[in-house]
């Protein structure tokens, strides 16, 4: 889901004072050196003086300001394969929306780094609330989202002070430029050095809290400290109502917000409880609202305008730095102490680190590759890590979670989960946890099915403890149908199904959420009007996709009558083929086509089609590959315009800009590709889908040709390189030659060891597949098969 964020003009963002750098720049360059930097600098050189004063010149010391940067934990080398900074830049209309903070897979902490710059925030560019080339942090906060559109979350920043900074209390204020240099990142850890603060900042993760260690540079002068931001959110978000209290050790501190986002606050918002602790005891202590500073041993704070709302902690001039904890809870306070109580009993902050190393090292390990390029390892693991960015937990350590509508729960025999970017990751996430992680492919399913128990409907775009309604189609249908056919069925299937049959055949009750637009329309012609809603073409080419899906769980119910009524409404695609121009177009409620149709403009306004052009939806049949080739005249006038949509992709390629061809960066055609297979040319979908993986993937933190969409870029990635591509709610996979010369699959079932000698050198696959010593008829894999594991080898050319 990209949400239009790629329709700013390059030169317009470079024309922002946001931002000098867009186009050519390399964004991985560290920002120049300034006067902040040169103050670390001088410190580093082990003056007392204060930094830039001129008793600093001509020092002849070397004690560094700071210790040692940890070390990858030993005995885990794909740590240092995954690279976070991935898809944390921009480059043009590319956005890849990754954060490079500390959690663990799927985990309800997400601690990371929020920046801004000397313009602001846009949100556009801040979903995540890391932007790669911003200069300054202004916290690192708990929660976030991954590779999205609109931007959310954000909340409990941490950031040390100097000299009382923080009594300016201004949101974003207490800020300090920062080099790339002085960043540190792997699964699991990330660290920074501040220029103005002189702190060095490290983070590490359990499921539920955020554990920070933070060293004060030695030889700095003046008062310092640290603090945590109640009201802090990411761009355009806002705290409506909070409280912090701390207790009279001067140790510990608890208290709820109440977050409304750009994305939760489309139903409302969501309360976040927490528990903040810290290993010593301050010099001084307590909480600032608005402009009042109160100290004491205890301190209660809660006003009106939250957004400037926090606690501090000020320490002695000989404390070298302090650990602090912050551990989360969606249900109450008394989970989050419980949640800390659980994973953080001490404060052991390297102990967390290898810890949360060996959580990561031994989920990445579960795909081992063989062969390939040095870049082509970092962004397989690179897209491997971001796989397991989201969906977000929400559950705490005794099962309970708050679900919609607010609703608490406890749940049983599973995860609950939320952050479910259904339009974008029912191709290629959904399929993959699935395949690869069953269990957390049982957590969305179940989690979905708690939803529409707690809240009355399936969700269209659940964040948060709610729906946001966002992007078109009625893909909680097709996430629950490829799971089922992939073997996820232990959930209530009728009571399920009854709901989704509600929301594609109606009638409304005029609450549903997931519904779809223009039903009766549909379900009177088999076909929306442009003159009737926006985004008409798309919405009538995805509803007979979902109609398809849902005719695999009617059959799957043993319901004959609906499971031949949803088969006919995954035809309905064909009443908007136009044979003349071999393009899906717009048509009026009077039937006639839309005018002025030219298939190359990008519809901006989604008037009839939906983040994209006529030529890239032109393949959105995923259902019905066969009928949408009979479209055509003939076999080989459908391979001939196939061809030609990649061959322009490549002639006509950008990493900046999209074209009108295929655009990997969002979603309509991404597994277009696998189109060769089933006409005939396997070699063709193996050739297209290592271009795709060669131009559109890079190391830089620009690397992403456009949102990660929680993990659908990634996914792709995972699956190509690894020989296989799915076909939604069909259960099975396209097969297609690895970028590696061997992949082995450690999947629950067996494992699946895909072999392509010489194919990471350039050799080209084209001779037989086998599996498991038969040669394959036809490029297909059924999933149950390689659920099992086996061996799948591949021949090159003769």
């Amino acid at each position: 889901m990209r949400l239009r964020s790629w329709s700013l003009p390059c030169l317009l963002v470079a024309a922002l004072p946001l931002w000098t750098a867009c186009g050519d720049d390399d964004p991985a360059k560290p920002a120049k050196a300034d006067a902040a930097s040169d103050a670390v600098a001088e410190v580093e050189a082990g003056s007392d003086a204060e930094p830039g004063s001129d008793a600093q010149e001509g020092s002849d010391t070397t004690e560094a300001a700071y210790p040692s940067w940890p070390i990858l934990p030993a005995g885990m080398p794909l740590l240092a394969l995954a690279d976070p900074f991935i898809g944390t830049g921009f480059s043009g209309a590319n956005i890849g929306a990754a954060f490079p903070g500390a959690q663990l897979p799927f985990s309800t902490a997400k601690v990371s780094p929020d920046t801004i710059n000397d313009g602001g925030a846009l949100g556009a560019f801040h979903t995540a609330g890391y932007q790669y080339i911003d200069p300054y942090i202004y916290g690192i906060s708990h929660n976030h989202l991954q590779g999205t559109g609109v931007p959310d979350y954000g909340n409990l920043a941490v950031m040390p002070y100097r000299d009382g900074s923080f009594r300016a209390s201004v949101p974003k204020k207490h800020k300090s430029r920062f080099q790339h240099a002085n960043e540190r990142a792997w699964p699991g850890y990330y660290g920074v050095e501040y220029d103005d603060v002189l702190a060095r900042h490290e983070v590490t993760a359990t499921k539920h809290c955020g554990h920070h260690r933070v060293t004060f540079a030695k030889g700095s002068a003046g008062t310092k400290g640290l603090l945590v931001d109640i009201g802090s959110v990411i761009s355009d978000g806002r705290v409506a109502g909070a409280e912090v209290q701390i207790d009279a050790t001067g140790k510990v501190a608890t208290g709820q917000l109440r977050h409304i986002g750009p994305f939760s606050g489309r139903y409302g918002g969501f309360d976040v409880y927490f528990q903040v602790r810290w290993d010593r005891t301050p010099a001084a202590w307590g909480t600032w609202n608005g402009d009042a500073i109160e100290a004491g041993q205890a301190a209660t704070a809660t006003t009106a305008d939250p957004t400037n709302l926090g606690l501090w902690l000020e320490f002695a001039d000989s404390e070298p730095g302090a650990e602090l904890q912050v551990c989360l809870s969606y249900v109450d306070v008394a989970g989050a102490k419980a949640n800390a109580a659980a994973e953080l009993p001490a404060f052991a902050f390297d102990q967390t680190v290898q810890a949360a190393g060996q959580i990561w090292q031994t989920e990445l390990a579960k795909v081992e590759v063989e062969g390939g390029s040095a870049s082509d390892q970092k962004i397989f693991y690179s897209a491997l890590y971001r796989v397991m960015n989201m969906p977000t937990s929400w559950t705490d350590v005794d099962g309970r979670y708050r679900g919609f509508k607010g609703v608490i729960r406890k749940a049983e025999g599973y995860d609950y989960v939320t952050d479910l970017s259904l339009w974008d990751t029912f191709r290629t996430l959904n399929p993959l946890l699935v395949f690869l992680l069953p269990d957390r492919g049982r957590d969305v399913v179940r989690s979905m099915q708690a939803m529409i128990e707690d809240g009355g409907w399936a969700p269209k775009w659940a964040m948060g403890m709610g729906d946001t309604g966002s992007m078109i189609g009625q893909h909680a249908v097709s996430v629950f149908a490829d799971s089922y056919v992939r073997g996820i069925t232990d959930f209530d299937l009728p009571k399920v199904y009854q709901n989704l049959r509600h929301n594609a055949l109606g009638p409304y009750q005029g609450d549903e959420y997931g519904r779809r637009d223009q039903l009766q329309s549909y379900l009177t012609r088999g076909w929306i009007a442009k003159d009737e809603t926006s985004g008409s073409v798309s919405k009538t080419l995805e509803y007979a996709f979902n109609d398809y899906c849902l005719a695999q769980l009617a059959t799957a119910m043993n319901l004959p009558d609906d499971a031949t009524l949803f088969a006919a409404g995954a035809k309905n695609y064909q009443h908007l083929w136009d044979k003349d121009t071999e393009f899906f177009r717009a048509r009026m409620t009077s039937g006639e086509w839309a005018a002025n149709f030219n298939p190359l403009p990008w519809d901006f306004d989604n008037a009839e089609y939906v983040e994209g052009t006529a030529w890239q939806w032109g393949w959105f049949v995923p259902h019905d590959p066969a009928g949408l080739r009979a479209l055509y005249p003939s076999n080989e006038a459908f391979l001939a315009k196939l061809t030609a949509f990649f061959e322009n992709a490549k002639n006509e390629f950008s990493f900046v800009f999209p074209t009108a061809w295929y655009f990997h960066g969002n979603e309509p055609d991404i597994l277009a590709m696998t189109l060769f297979s089933g006409a005939g040319q396997p070699e063709l979908a193996d050739k297209w889908a290592r271009w795709v993986g060669d131009v559109n993937y890079t190391t830089a933190p620009d690397g992403l040709v456009g949102n990660d969409d929680a993990g659908t870029l990634s996914a792709w990635y995972v699956f190509a390189a690894g020989g296989l591509l799915p076909r939604p709610c069909d259960p099975g996979f396209d097969v297609v030659a690895p970028r590696f010369d061997k992949v082995t699959w450690h999947l629950p079932g067996g494992k699946l060891v895909v072999s392509a000698p010489g194919v990471s050198s350039g050799a080209i696959m084209q001779g037989s597949v086998s599996w498991n010593g038969t040669p394959l008829a036809e490029r297909w894999l059924p999933h149950a098969d390689a659920a099992k594991g086996g061996q799948l080898t591949f021949a090159p050319k003769p």
